[in-house]
């Protein structure tokens, strides 16, 4: 029997190592995954959920870095509620739905694959090019 952690962790890593690939794009998403677990605890899940909604888009790196940083959280949480749909605008809809239960549930979940994310992006591989994470 696996345990959630390891599946999460397991796809958190794959979600890294695809983000790594796209350098232009791997800093921002990098910022994000750094202060995103802060951000649900200050402000709850919802509101953090909209935060990443409204700043995504197509139109810029930062926008780009949002929105996969979203869709790959969405990902992470649907390992452990495979219920919940796959899509970004559903998704944040069901979390607004939510009964106060699953809501924190839901909460959690998602705590722990924001910080899956942060702790595979600290490890990743630093840029030798005087690049930042």
């Amino acid at each position: 029997m696996r345990l959630r952690q390891s599946e999460i962790a397991e796809k958190a890593l794959e979600c890294i190592t695809t983000a790594s690939a796209q350098r232009d794009l791997f800093d921002e998403y990098g910022t994000r995954a750094n202060s995103f677990p802060t951000m649900i605890l200050q402000s709850g899940l919802a509101q953090a959920l909209g935060f990443l909604r409204a700043k995504s888009g197509d139109d810029s790196p930062l926008k780009k870095a949002y929105a996969q940083y979203y869709k790959d959280l969405v990902a992470l949480v649907r390992v452990a509620m495979p219920a919940l749909p796959p899509d970004g605008e559903a998704f944040y809809q069901e979390v607004l739905q939510a009964e106060l239960g699953d809501y924190r549930r839901i909460s959690q979940i998602t705590l722990d694959s924001a910080v899956w994310l942060k702790r595979l992006y600290q490890g990743s591989p630093k840029p030798k090019n005087g690049g930042q994470h």
